[in-house]
């Protein structure tokens, strides 16, 4: 199947706010093709093109989710993906999250006619650097910033911690009640601070994975037994955790990790 996949950085001013972008492309009107994504503490904004058609594109946002979905792509298509540093999207919202995003999976229009005339602009570049500078001028156009001092620490703290300390503990270092903890993540995120903190462990899981390719290692540095392991990463991807990893395709030069033996 001609289909290719590719990834690269924003530009400097915007890599605190998006990891990186990325840009799936089939030129197959017969291809396809379907693959299994899991749990990620990233947000990201798709924008999808099918055929030749370049005025088409459909615009999705992916939340946190809880588990893993499927997805088939078939004949031509041009997917274009936005990968959103932990609270990224937050900082070009003038509202709260949950005021824009309400589904794990919905059809993203705040940007307006303006994002629509970029993204129609988008697919008439081959050349994934081009693409970016249209979304870089795009996104630094739009950056307005996102002061939750108290819900920017949580989060980092989680990401220092690798998912490994308590909820308890993390509300308790910050200095505020659990309380309050679930009620920023619930607004900011759209999740539980607890389910945030259990897929950041299954993402640094997988990323420690492709370092020391074996897997039962991973079962002392990061969780508390095998049977606690394998719990845990059945919870977010319906698989045991040899059965993934063994099947996972580690895509582009950033964390897309996707499941093609579906």
């Amino acid at each position: 199947m001609k289909c290719n996949f590719e990834t690269i950085q924003p530009s400097e001013n915007l890599r605190h706010v998006i990891s990186y972008y990325y840009i799936h492309r089939s030129h197959d009107a017969l291809h396809d093709q379907s693959f299994v994504y899991y749990p990620h503490y990233k947000n990201a904004l798709t924008l999808i093109f099918s055929g030749d058609n370049n005025n088409n594109g459909v615009v999705k946002f992916s939340r946190i989710y809880r588990s893993s979905a499927k997805v088939s792509l078939t004949g031509k298509f041009c997917k274009i993906g936005v990968v959103f540093q932990p609270l990224g999207i937050n900082h070009f919202l003038p509202g709260v999250f949950t005021e824009y995003i309400v589904e794990e999976v919905t059809e993203f229009d705040y940007f307006g006619e303006e994002f629509n005339s970029v993204v129609s602009q988008i697919n008439m570049f081959t050349a994934i650097a081009d693409q970016a500078e249209l979304l870089n001028a795009f996104f630094t156009k739009k950056y307005i910033g996102f002061n939750e001092e108290r819900m920017l620490k949580a989060v980092h703290m989680m990401l220092i911690k690798r998912g490994e300390q308590s909820i308890a503990s993390i509300a308790s270092d910050l200095n505020f009640s659990r309380k309050t903890l679930l009620r920023l993540f619930q607004k900011h995120l759209g999740c539980t601070p607890e389910l945030y903190r259990k897929i950041i462990k299954f993402r640094v899981t997988l990323e420690d994975f492709t370092k020391t390719k074996d897997y039962r290692q991973l079962t002392s540095d990061s969780y508390y037994d095998q049977s606690d392991f394998i719990k845990q990463f059945k919870a977010l991807t319906q698989l045991p955790p040899g059965q993934l990893i063994s099947s996972l395709s580690h895509l582009g030069n950033e964390d897309t990790f996707w499941n093609f033996n579906t």
